[in-house]
């Protein structure tokens, strides 16, 4: 897989650019970015080869699961887009997975209160995408043609 040093530099880099990538309005790029989140987490795994752990190996976890929860923060803000909910509901079904969950260490809290706060919203945005007659509620365009 790589040496320590290169993987904290993988890390690192993550921490820095994915969150900001993820930070857009542009669709395509969005999803771009958030694949990226998708693959690194299903990749993600304890380290070490053999059940044997490099020196560092501790340090390389500990910066991978604050570069992802860093991008996961983001893509819950932008759940609130509709162009957004489909890759973010791609990641975080990755993290349906215990093991992957519990990667994230003295995180793993954090991590399923944002899987808490995503399934409020998802909720949340169900139960007002429709009226008591089934109309689509959305933009406000039916409150604004009420007045015509």
């Amino acid at each position: 897989e790589g040496s320590v040093d290169r993987r904290v530099l993988e890390c690192w880099h993550t921490l820095c650019t994915l969150p900001r990538r993820l930070a857009t309005d542009d669709s395509f790029s969005f999803a771009k970015a958030a694949k990226e989140v998708q693959v690194a987490l299903e990749k993600w795994t304890a380290g070490g080869s053999e059940g044997v752990k490099e020196e560092g190996e501790a340090d390389v976890n500990k910066w991978k699961a604050q570069a992802l929860f860093v991008s996961l923060q983001q893509l819950v803000r932008m759940y609130q887009h509709q162009w957004a909910r489909t890759p973010v509901d791609m990641c975080f079904k990755v993290l349906m997975d215990p093991k992957k969950r519990a990667l994230f260490g003295k995180k793993l809290s954090a991590v399923e209160d944002l899987i808490n706060i995503l399934q409020k919203k998802k909720k949340g945005n169900e139960k007002h995408q429709h009226d008591s007659q089934g109309h689509y509620q959305g933009s406000g365009f039916q409150h604004g043609k009420m007045g015509w």
